[in-house]
């Protein structure tokens, strides 16, 4: 998770608490659940219309493993309300709707993180989600990673995502890219700069130099 909320005191905390977890031993982890949910917009977005009202079932399963720096963790689940959400651009078909909510391995360290995977992200404040990056669209696959050093942090993501088609039928290849750099300022003051975007072409793939802070 981001932790440019905190305070330095803070982090350090925190930082403390993950030196304490790398000693402890390995660890791994197994849950599920299963709930029912009644609506009345079954769009993600709830504040836009389009969804339809139902009531259906919704459960899934969390998995993760520790072995030291390296974190593994998958989140399976069904959730029928997919059905009436017209965002949903997976499967619908079936006798049961859902999807891989989040899937990743990382190495986690002090001075900082790599990960490959999906898991929902938000760089806005604690009330708010952010404008740029933020867990309200489904969570695609995606590289991350985060260097810090003293008062910096600097945070990039990179993915693929879904493919464009043009008006004459021609498919375009798309990619998104996010930067972070956050400074700490003073207590409880935070500095950002970010930088997005989305890049593509029929054919076109993935350009390094594209990503490159």
């Amino acid at each position: 998770e981001d932790t440019t909320t905190l305070t330095l005191s803070g982090r350090r905390s925190v930082r403390l608490v993950l030196r304490e977890l790398a000693i402890a031993d390995d660890t791994v982890t197994l849950s599920a659940e299963l709930a029912g949910e009644a609506y009345s917009n079954g769009r993600r977005d709830s504040f836009r219309p389009g969804g339809k009202a139902g009531r259906r079932l919704a459960g899934g399963i969390w998995a993760s493993v520790v072995r030291g720096p390296v974190i593994a963790v998958v989140n399976p689940a069904f959730q029928e309300k997919l059905r009436d959400d017209p965002e949903f651009t997976g499967v619908k078909n079936t006798e049961l709707s859902g999807r891989m909510q989040t899937a990743y391995v990382a190495v986690s360290g002090e001075t900082g993180d790599l990960l490959f995977g999906r898991v929902a992200r938000n760089w806005g404040p604690d009330l708010f989600d952010g404008l740029m990056v933020s867990p309200s669209p489904f969570a695609f696959d995606a590289v991350a990673g985060a260097l810090r050093i003293s008062r910096f942090e600097l945070t990039s993501i990179g993915q693929r995502l879904d493919d464009w088609t043009s008006p004459s039928g021609l498919p375009f290849n798309r990619y998104f890219l996010a930067h972070r750099l956050s400074i700490h300022v003073a207590s409880g003051i935070w500095l950002g700069f970010v930088e997005t975007g989305v890049y593509g072409g029929p054919g076109r793939g993935v350009e390094p130099s594209m990503h490159a802070p």
